[in-house]
């Protein structure tokens, strides 16, 4: 059972949402899961931050906006306590953020801050014995209401680039005079 290291490392429950999701789409996605999850009233929800086939990272904010929670992308790691979470959030450039949100809140995890802890072999045989998969119907999926691409093109070329050419001083020195005759200067 792929679930049961999650069950092993403390998961409460184990849910399968069962529907025809071949029409996905993030902002219906959203929507069902929301209406489960509000269902489940929970505090807490993880969500990534982009998907292989989707690379705008939009479910988690999507998500959030459904269940009217904050949603805080690109967190790293995420303590919970007093119904509050402080979490980090990753900025681009290597930068760090440690913030507070209050619960229930929705975040989407980009990296963990320390490895993955695994778990004995031992308590995933356990967790298999004594694990079972609910079953949740997503039986309102309705994939309508989602940005559809109108038509792709190629941009039309409205201005071209110059190349200067010359010395330091004389590159410089139009330079200026190019700044001076756009107004910049």
């Amino acid at each position: 059972m792929c679930c049961s290291p999650r069950v092993a490392k403390g998961a409460d429950r184990l849910i399968k949402v069962k529907g025809d999701f071949s029409a996905a789409n993030n902002h219906a996605m959203a929507r069902s899961f929301a209406a489960i999850i509000k269902e489940l009233q929970a505090d807490l929800v993880l969500t990534g931050v982009q998907a292989h086939n989707d690379l705008d990272g939009s479910a988690g904010p999507l998500l959030a906006e459904c269940l009217q929670s904050p949603y805080v992308g690109y967190v790293s790691s995420a303590a919970i306590n007093d119904g509050k979470s402080v979490i980090r959030k990753e900025y681009p450039g290597g930068l760090l953020a440690e913030m507070e949100v209050t619960l229930p809140a929705v975040l989407g995890i980009q990296a963990a801050e320390q490895p993955p802890r695994y778990v004995a072999v031992s308590k995933v045989r356990q967790a298999m014995k004594a694990s079972s998969i609910e079953e949740m119907d997503a039986s309102d999926f309705d994939p309508s209401g989602a940005p559809a691409v109108g038509r792709m093109f190629q941009p039309e070329a409205t201005a071209h680039a110059e190349m200067i050419e010359g010395s330091p001083e004389e590159v410089s020195a139009k330079l200026v005079d190019l700044f001076k005759e756009l107004g910049v200067l």
